[in-house]
């Protein structure tokens, strides 16, 4: 008896492991579409889900340059500095429901205004 619960206990942790695997990708495949291709190229670093893969969160960044007043006092070979990308999926199941851009900041829509 004890086996029987031990063993469906570990797939149904399983499953639901595999859908946020799942759900990541289609998180990351959204991103990439609708990337705008007048900002720079972005690097995909990682994708963090939640329980069963309900929310996800696809992060990536690119390089810009540093401003030249920032380069002059210093003797660091760094001239570029990272921008994060990210971008925020909801599903319901396997079946995405919402998306919304995290950052840029110009991509990231304004709150809907709050009626009094």
């Amino acid at each position: 008896m004890n086996r029987s619960i031990l063993l469906m206990s570990i797939s149904s942790a399983l499953v639901s492991g595999c859908a946020g695997y799942k759900n990541a990708e289609q998180c990351e495949q959204k991103m990439a579409d609708l990337y705008p291709s007048d900002l720079p190229k972005y690097k995909r670093e990682r994708s963090s889900f939640s329980h069963e893969g309900q929310r996800v969160v696809s992060r990536g960044s690119y390089e810009v340059p540093l401003p030249k007043e920032a380069l002059a006092p210093t003797l660091l070979k760094v001239r570029t500095r990272p921008q994060p990308v990210a971008m925020e999926c909801t599903f319901a199941g396997e079946q995405m429901t919402s998306y919304q851009w995290l950052a840029p900041k110009k991509l990231v829509l304004p709150p809907p205004e709050q009626e009094e």
